[in-house]
């Protein structure tokens, strides 16, 4: 006789990004499973690891900061950016606005250091690659 039980298990995805003739758009029907966990600590390490590997570039801001609200790419309000821009040692143009500032980070992506990147890239903490996704999962023993 077979028993089931339900776990909970942890899949980290890519997301996926379609081009929209003006800019990428977040589509969910083509997320892709990478990897499953039994253990979300261990499928965040392995998220951040992802992350870690794949160098942030021009097309990641091409890729993912056209046509979105500033609340879709960040949780920080403008003045906490500009403050985060300043820690690492950016000072863009004052009252350009929430909008304004996004697109100067754009033009400013291909000159940046690879620390600079980074801390800009966390900064854009509602923009990510990969995606950990809690999923019930039936286990049929037996």
């Amino acid at each position: 006789m077979s028993s089931r039980r339900t776990v909970l298990a942890y899949v980290v995805q890519e997301l996926g990004w379609v081009y929209n003739d003006e800019y990428d758009s977040r589509r969910p029907e083509y997320d892709m499973p990478m990897k499953v966990f039994l253990d979300r600590a261990a499928a965040e390490a392995h998220l951040r690891e992802l992350e870690a590997a794949r160098p942030v570039g021009v097309f990641d801001m091409t890729y993912h900061l056209g046509g979105w609200d500033w609340a879709d790419k960040t949780s920080l309000s403008e003045p906490q950016m500009r403050a985060r821009l300043a820690e690492l040692g950016l000072f863009p143009p004052a009252n350009t606005g929430a909008e304004g500032l996004l697109e100067w980070i754009f033009e400013q992506w291909p000159r940046l250091t690879n620390e600079q990147a980074r801390g800009v890239w966390a900064a854009l903490d509602r923009v990510r690659r990969y995606q950990v996704v809690p999923t019930a999962v039936e286990l049929h023993e037996g």
